[in-house]
């Protein structure tokens, strides 16, 4: 009988240990679940109420990694779209490069994508040139999923990009992602490297709105190049170029006074006449040999018409060079872009991070340059950047017409108004977003009429190359803009007549994480989010069990220990 009972005793600790084991393992912490997501525009353009006109999305990228079965399986995946275009003004315009995607479980852990021409992103697919045109570099895109770790990531680049009729000119972009999800934390990074954008080149901001240069006076492009500080050749400023259109016209005077005469011009007359015009500073415009061949004539009518020719070539000449500055001349042009997010969600608020980083390496309008700023300057600084270039900008289009002061307002590292570090149900979220910079053209409710105004006024230079039989020079202006303007049937009020806005780098992460699993709010339980390498969640049953066994052991140990009686013979 003592054997039995040292059995029992043997099963009842068995029991009672069991039990609590059992009951340990119920209440045991669960490995962390996450999840991190981020999204990217690298170049952004929308003409039109919300792209209404047309919108183009180019290195438009996804990624996710995810452990938290609420939100699905452990997945990975990074998606690159490398050219979007979009108009609901002209069906044709719909067109996109299709998505290439690295994913698991499910697809390829690893996507490469050799360059890809933008006019024809996908063969028989063809993006007409006043949209878009460059070239997409090669693209590498990974993935991996486990119930342990996920992660994904993604470089790309873009070379000598025009977009929406030169309205942006991007080269030499870098973009990279990279995303995991682990049992410990969830993060995210972001960056994206721009070495030169050029947004709003002047003579595609006119030509958008249906004015052109040629429809301005000279005296206004000469203020425009003294505002913008731009030379023409070797003449430094708008002043200079007055002062050499003033000396033409007065050589021209004096030769149609000269006509009226009767006998030969001598070789001192002609001599000084081309003196005069060569000393004008835009060099030897009437060479040695023409000279000559006036000289040696003895008849003055066609000395006259050989000097006149040559004056109003040259006068030609200089207005053809002034148009050319200004048409191609940048309101505003950026250097050295580099932008970075990074999420980071951990097992405390304190232990994550939500962060930009941000640089302009130089900002210029026109001539003028602006300095640089990060993010780590002062706010005051980055306002007065911002102020000084929008100014200025301003300064400029107010020459144009005194309404159009306000037409463009520039941005430059918006902060997403969502970010930081917060905590809820359990988790634990990092947010944050930056745009790099954004142009947004605005036009005033009376743009017609200040149109009208403009393009009517009398004096113009279109008025003076008549004169001179030479308007072929004006076709050259704003004419990606043109027929940006044809392709989206804006060819009478102008492609950007509804207003338009250009971003670059604009990027968002979103990063989560519990450290356990957390519990549903009012229900008191935990929410059904078990990885498959914890089992399925059963604490309250084997919570049961445990206390079930736990009796019936405590019983068996009384029992044991109750005295022996002995058997009555």
């Amino acid at each position: 009988m003592r054997n039995v009972r040292a059995a029992i005793a043997a099963v009842t600790t068995v029991f009672v240990v069991g039990a609590a084991t059992s009951f340990g393992s119920a209440s045991a912490a669960t490995a962390g679940v996450g999840t991190t997501d981020v999204t990217t525009t690298v170049v952004g353009i929308a003409l039109g109420t919300d792209g209404s006109v047309l919108g183009v999305r180019l290195l438009g990228d996804d990624a996710r990694a995810t452990i938290d079965p609420a939100v699905s399986a452990p997945e990975a995946f990074s998606r690159l779209t490398g050219v979007e275009v979009s108009s609901d003004v002209v069906e044709a315009l719909n067109l996109s490069s299709g998505a290439i995607e690295s994913k698991q479980p499910g697809g390829d852990d690893s996507v490469t994508q050799g360059s890809v021409n933008l006019s024809e992103p996908v063969t028989g697919v063809t993006v007409p040139g006043a949209v878009l045109s460059g070239t997409l570099g090669a693209a590498t895109l990974t993935s991996a999923a486990s119930a342990a770790s996920s992660t994904s990531t993604l470089d790309a680049t873009l070379t000598d990009a025009s977009v929406a009729g030169g309205l942006a000119g991007i080269e030499g972009v870098s973009s990279a992602v990279d995303t995991a999800a682990t049992s410990a934390a969830s993060t995210g990074t972001r960056s994206v490297n721009i070495d030169q954008v050029v947004v709003l080149d002047l003579g595609s901001l006119l030509a958008g709105l249906n004015i052109s240069l040629g429809d301005l006076p000279l005296d206004v492009l000469t203020d425009l190049l003294d505002e913008l500080g731009v030379p023409v050749g070797d003449l430094a400023t708008g002043e200079a170029v007055d002062a050499a259109v003033a000396a033409l016209n007065a050589q021209l005077t004096s030769l149609a006074t000269l006509a009226a005469g009767t006998d030969p011009l001598t070789d001192t007359t002609v001599g000084t006449i081309v003196d005069t015009v060569n000393g004008i500073g835009l060099g030897t415009v009437i060479p040695a040999e023409v000279e000559t061949t006036i000289t040696e004539s003895t008849v003055l009518g066609d000395q006259v018409a050989a000097l006149i020719e040559q004056v109003q070539g040259t006068l030609v000449t200089l207005i053809d060079d002034v148009l050319a500055v200004l048409d191609g001349v940048a309101l505003l042009e950026v250097n050295g872009v580099e932008v970075g997010v990074t999420t980071k969600a951990a097992d405390t608020v304190e232990n994550s991070v939500a962060e930009v980083t941000a640089k302009l390496g130089g900002l210029s309008v026109g001539g003028v340059e602006v300095p640089g700023v990060d993010i780590a300057s002062a706010l005051a600084d980055i306002n007065a950047t911002v102020n000084t270039v929008n100014d200025t900008i301003g300064g400029v289009l107010a020459l144009v017409h005194a309404d159009l002061a306000d037409l463009v307002d520039v941005k430059v590292f918006e902060r997403a108004a969502d970010h930081g570090v917060t905590s809820s149900d359990g988790y634990v979220e990092a947010v944050d977003g930056i745009t790099a910079l954004s142009a947004t053209i605005t036009p005033p409710e009376a743009l017609a009429e200040i149109v009208a105004t403009v393009t009517g006024a009398v004096g113009s230079v279109e008025d003076t190359l008549e004169d001179l039989g030479a308007t072929e020079i004006l076709e050259g202006l704003g004419v990606d803009m043109g027929l940006l303007g044809a392709e989206v049937n804006a060819t009478e009020a102008g492609a950007l007549a509804d207003g338009g806005n250009v971003t670059l780098a604009s990027i968002t992460s979103t990063s989560n994480f519990a450290p356990s699993l957390p519990v549903t709010p009012g229900t008191g339980t935990e929410n059904d989010r078990s990885l498959a390498a914890t089992g399925s969640n059963n604490a309250v049953p084997m919570t049961a069990l445990a206390m079930l066994l736990i009796a019936l052991g405590l019983g068996f140990r009384e029992w044991v220990r109750m005295p022996l009686r002995r058997a009555t013979r």
